[in-house]
Order: C-alpha cells, then structure tokens, then sequence
C-alpha cells in the first residue's frame, strides 16, 4: 500500500451486485462466532470486513482483528452495494462487506 495515498483504491469503492440469494450482514446477526472464526482468523483478501450498517471490523490482515475500527459510509440501490471513498490515514484501508446466504435461499 503506497504510504501516499489520500484516496481510496477505486478498486474497493467500485459497486458491487451481490450474489442471487445473499444479504450483507446485519450487526443483528453479527456474533461473537461470526468475529472469532470467520474476522479473526481469515483476512479475506482485505483490511476491514464491513456490515449493513457501516460497522467495519478488522480481520487478521488489519491491526487489531474483530474488533470494530470505524463506521463506513456506503451506498445501496437495488442489488447493488458501494463503499465510498475514504481520504488521508484511513485510505489505504481496503474493506468488503461482510455476506451471507439468505436464510431460506
């Protein structure tokens, strides 16, 4: 990660369709299992794994894994999700959402 960057990687901030049948997760149905065996020990290819409120939590690539680190603003139209952009120290972060199989799908 390039110690220059002021500007979130578009690469993070691009939308996103989800799957047919997933749902990013809600911090309802976010459990102490869900930080222990999925944030902590997995980094998932990024810094921070983010949920339908914002709620961005480090995985074992990040700092401090499982623990909540900030509040990410995105936005959502139909099936599609997108980070937006974060500027100066938290931009070379790069997160995902968080998702999972729609009950009953």
């Amino acid at each position: 990660v390039d110690p220059r960057q002021t500007r979130t990687d578009l690469s993070v901030t691009e939308k996103k369709t989800l799957p047919r049948g997933w749902e990013v997760l809600t911090s309802a149905n976010f459990t102490e299992r869900i930080r222990e065996q999925i944030m902590m020990k997995y980094s998932w290819g990024t810094h921070l794994l983010v949920l339908e409120g914002g709620q961005a939590h480090w995985t074992s690539m990040g700092e401090n894994p499982g623990v909540m680190t900030t509040i990410w603003d995105f936005e959502k139209y139909g099936g599609w999700y997108a980070l937006k952009p974060r500027y100066e120290e938290s931009s070379r972060w790069h997160a995902k959402f968080l998702i999972r199989r729609k009950p009953g799908s």
